[in-house]
């Protein structure tokens, strides 16, 4: 039996030591990775790999690199039992799979959280970046300007854009809401507030103390009318229209005496200055006003006179503009058809126009007048050519001739004397002041009273000026309603929208459109003429004549 042991013993002990070891299926590269550390003598351990190594035969632990030889001493030292080896080996072939199922489940664990956390930083990240872009907007959603006025030693106005108001030093502070939209559509809600420092210069020009007595009658007719709201605005613009400068003062002078004409009159100067002249360089003064008085501001009497000067100015103008002169042909184009493009609707808001051109510069201050003036609103026509007018004037100011647009500006519109406007304040306000032309189908219904009926005279003579102009697009017989409207467009091209003003650029290859509709308008108004005059006169008339005024 011993013999035989010997024989299992010496049959055992050729074997290997690594056929004690279980091995792990590997890659070429893994083989080829251990046969390297092999020749080198060293072995890189993996992390967290222990050290020691447990002996299948007398289970103890040695350390790696000696483990090999006490094996083979553990091996040849004496003889065992091949079934019990078997029974170890196999214990520990299960103890290392398991350690090593273990070990794959945990490296799964720690990719996993792993992961998770990098999803959930990314999440973070996410829900900071959104978190800082609410912030950016918001702080774009609400913006406050102040637009702070004073005066110097002569009286005339500045404007500028300031960081803050202090209210308790100010004379007069009063703030408007503007909705405009900022770069990438974001809606913003303009806070505007208006204000006049309290310095002394201010204080003169805003005291409404009369120290000359002698006015005090020549001030009392320019109430004794009554004219409406809505007469007097028209005989401004016309006045304007056909530069009647002494008229234009004393019409703004009445305008002047009431509140509600007041704020009418300031409206209206500024259309009018778009309208039927150029730009003049007091708008930005007549946009802070508009506010104040929106405001309750009580204007002194030196503003006021300030507002009937620049109105004076307006009807002195020699040119009008019309608007599509600009940097090339191409936007001309642009501008003739405003009516598709749907970027017309959208006002620049006052942060862009002051990063294109400044803060507080001349250009800044214009069309920012004009924005706010848009933002009042008005007549849907009137708020549609202002926007296409602060185009024009944006893209004028970003061309090369920049500095030659501010020139034609102030060339256009020069300061009146002070003597020539005391002269034209000093004179009483009549009724030839209000021109024939304000009375017109805007204010009246002189047009239902000119062409009253198709018995009428004026009718039976619009059919035959109709008739005899040879228009192409009336065929057939003229109704009351069509005669009706010839007559309002002959009246307007005729009478009150003629503008005596020259075009800033006159155009030399066609007539104009207005000079030609007016040609061939013109029988048709000459028809009614006569009668359209006798109702202006005694509209007119009528509303001064009772106060005993020649």
């Amino acid at each position: 039996m011993k013999s035989s042991g010997k024989n299992k013993s010496a049959t055992k002990s050729s074997a290997t030591i690594g056929d004690f070891f279980p091995l792990k299926k590997s890659t070429t590269k893994n083989k080829r990775n251990k046969d390297e550390q092999e020749r080198s003598g060293k072995k890189k351990l993996k992390k967290n790999e222990s050290a020691l190594k447990t002996c299948p035969i007398c289970t103890k632990d040695f350390h790696w690199t000696l483990i090999d030889a006490h094996a083979s001493e553990c091996v040849g030292g004496g003889d065992f039992d091949l079934d019990e080896f078997d029974d170890a080996f196999e214990k520990k072939t299960k103890s290392s799979s398991s350690k090593e199922e273990d070990k794959e489940e945990e490296e799964k664990e720690t990719s996993f959280e792993s992961e998770k956390k990098k999803k959930k930083m990314n999440e973070n990240d996410c829900n900071t970046n959104a978190f800082t872009t609410l912030i950016q907007n918001q702080r774009l959603s609400e913006c406050k300007k102040c637009l702070v006025l004073s005066f110097d030693e002569e009286g005339k106005w500045n404007l500028a854009f300031e960081k803050s108001v202090f209210v308790d030093k100010a004379l007069f502070s009063g703030a408007t809401a503007l909705k405009e939209i900022e770069r990438g559509g974001i809606k913003c809600k303009t806070t505007l507030t208006v204000s006049i420092n309290g310095n002394d210069n201010n204080r003169t020009f805003i005291d409404d103390e009369d120290k000359n007595n002698t006015t005090t009658t020549i001030r009392a007719t320019y109430t004794n009318h009554r004219l409406s709201q809505s007469v007097l605005a028209s005989a401004l613009q016309k006045n304007v229209r056909r530069k009647r400068v002494g008229p234009t003062y004393r019409v703004a002078k009445a305008m002047t005496r009431r509140n509600d004409t007041f704020m009418q009159c300031v409206r209206r100067l500024m259309i009018i200055s778009i309208e039927d002249g150029t730009l003049h360089p007091d708008l930005p003064f007549l946009a802070w006003l508009m506010i104040a008085l929106s405001k309750n501001f009580v204007a002194s009497t030196r503003i006021k006179e300030e507002v009937c000067r620049i109105a004076s100015e307006l009807a002195a103008q020699e040119f009008r503009d019309d608007g599509t002169t600009l940097v090339d042909e191409k936007e001309v184009k642009e501008v003739k058809n405003d009516d598709s493009d749907d970027d017309v609707d959208v006002l620049p808001s006052l942060s862009s126009i002051q990063e294109k051109f400044g803060s507080n510069s001349e250009e800044t201050l214009l069309i920012a007048s004009l924005i706010v003036r848009a933002q009042f609103g008005g007549m849907e026509g009137d708020v549609k050519m202002l926007k296409n007018f602060i185009r024009v004037w944006v893209r004028r100011f970003e061309s090369i001739d920049s500095l030659l647009w501010m020139d034609k500006i102030k060339s256009n519109s020069p300061r009146l004397d002070s003597t020539l406007l005391k002269e034209m304040s000093a004179h009483p306000f009549v009724k030839f002041d209000i021109p024939l032309e304000a009375i017109d189908f805007h204010v009246s219904d002189i047009i239902e009273h000119c062409v009253s009926d198709i018995s009428s005279e004026e009718f039976q003579n619009i059919r035959k000026a109709v008739i005899n102009a040879s228009f192409k697009n009336e065929e057939g017989a003229i109704d009351l309603f069509r005669a009706r409207e010839l007559a309002q467009s002959a009246m307007w091209y005729c009478s009150s929208g003629v503008n005596e003003k020259a075009l800033w650029h006159p155009k030399k290859m066609e007539e104009d459109e207005s000079t030609r509709k007016r040609k061939q308008l013109e029988p048709i108004f000459k028809s009614y003429a006569k009668k359209a005059c006798a109702f202006a006169v005694k509209a007119i008339g009528e509303r001064f004549d009772l106060y005993k005024q020649q």
